[in-house]
């Protein structure tokens, strides 16, 4: 078993691209409008939310890192690792305690509540899964949130290897900066004819849609999402069996907008089978 908390400072390949029209007018036929440059005010944009409760009661989540009520000593992350056994099991949440049961310990409950349109949570309860999480303030703008939900403990896994994959989720960003079997990058679609190959305001991408691109560590074919897409990927797990991951792109896209640059969110889930296992 292992735990610690810390707070710090391709199946298919579904691409919806762009290649042509301008402002928010309908590219083609049948074609979705250019989100780069889409009105959004008065509405929410797809987002994946996290919300871990601590044994101790306390709350790590976007609100409490950007709380204009904790003052200055807030910290500028919170994240952990946890392995332990899952003891509730819901659509949009579960629990795991990092003491096995029989064993004498005493009870360690971490409580992962998850938001996100389409997902549906599904761990099978006593199963043991390790969960790795990250959320970050970025420069008091966005609050970059990571998780990665992977089967049974790392002390199971060869170096080099990946355990089976229940869930995965990133908001804020397309990169995790936490370990996953699969590498997500930002490849342009070129909604955006004026765009200069030089980023405005200092951000990292040109006001423009992307892909999302989704490649397995073990080598299997990558899978391209663009906003609202969603597919089927493909990856080896350390036991030598080969697993399905529903793929969903919430969004990817930089608007011609300064300082606004969190644009970015996705989720990835696993399946069990009739016998339990991730298939």
């Amino acid at each position: 078993m292992r735990t610690w908390v810390f707070q710090a400072a391709i199946m298919a390949v579904v691409l919806a691209g762009c290649g042509g029209g301008l402002g928010t007018a309908p590219l083609s036929s049948g074609s979705r409008t250019c989100e780069y440059s889409a009105s959004h005010a008065g509405t929410a944009p797809p987002k994946f939310s996290l919300a871990v409760t601590l044994p101790d009661g306390g709350v790590q989540s976007c609100a409490t890192l950007l709380s204009p009520d904790a003052g200055s000593g807030l910290p500028s992350s919170f994240g952990g690792e946890v392995s332990g056994w899952v003891t509730e099991a819901g659509v949009t949440a579960f629990s795991l305690d990092t003491c096995a049961a029989g064993t004498g310990c005493s009870p360690a409950v971490y409580r992962f509540a998850i938001d996100a349109p389409d997902l549906t949570v599904a761990l099978p309860l006593g199963r043991q899964v390790t969960v790795t999480w990250r959320l970050s303030s970025v420069v008091g703008r966005a609050c970059r949130q990571e998780l990665v939900v992977g089967d049974g403990s790392p002390a199971d896994v060869a170096p080099g290897t990946w355990p089976a994959l229940w869930l995965a989720g990133a908001d804020s960003t397309a990169e995790l900066s936490i370990p996953a079997p699969f590498a997500v990058v930002q490849q342009a679609l070129f909604c955006n004819p004026f765009a200069s190959p030089t980023p405005r305001c200092g951000g990292a991408f040109p006001p423009d849609d992307y892909a999302l691109v989704f490649t397995p560590a073990s080598g299997e074919p990558p899978l391209s999402l663009s906003t609202g897409k969603t597919g089927t990927l493909a990856l080896s797990t350390a036991a030598g069996l080969q697993q399905h991951l529903t793929v969903h792109n919430l969004r990817s896209y930089q608007p011609a907008l300064c300082d606004d640059y969190w644009n970015w969110g996705w989720w990835a889930a696993g399946h069990a089978g009739a016998s339990g296992q991730l298939e």
